[in-house]
């Protein structure tokens, strides 16, 4: 997914969701089912997903798994690339049935549906 389009999904979710962002990020970690293999990490920074949604995530990730050290500061956090792309996919997903996407998002969503 483009880099524009995923820094819309943050922004979107964060003026739709607004306080309610928490409870839909632990919902999408709940769901989260990691598959065996290495995955890389990489890093979502604040440029990206916008201050409050780093700072929603970064509670969320150390509630889910309060023992793993997560490498984070205020600037980004590190994520696993399958757990960044399922956060991110969930969201689109989310905004879209709520009929919060705006054309750009919607075209995402139903591109990532067909495998575009």
């Amino acid at each position: 997914m483009d880099s524009k389009v995923e820094k819309l999904v943050w922004n979107t979710a964060v003026q739709v969701y607004g306080d309610s962002l928490s409870l839909i990020v632990n919902e999408a970690l709940v769901g989260y089912k990691r598959s065996p293999g290495f995955d890389e990490l990489t890093r979502l920074y604040q440029g990206t997903a916008g201050h409050q949604a780093l700072s929603i995530l970064t509670e969320a990730l150390n509630r889910r798994w309060p023992n793993y050290r997560l490498a984070h500061s205020a600037e980004y956090v590190e994520l696993r690339f399958r757990l960044r792309s399922h956060l991110r996919e969930y969201l689109l997903r989310r905004l879209v049935l709520d009929g919060a996407g705006a054309p750009v998002l919607m075209d995402a969503h139903f591109a990532g549906d067909l495998g575009v």
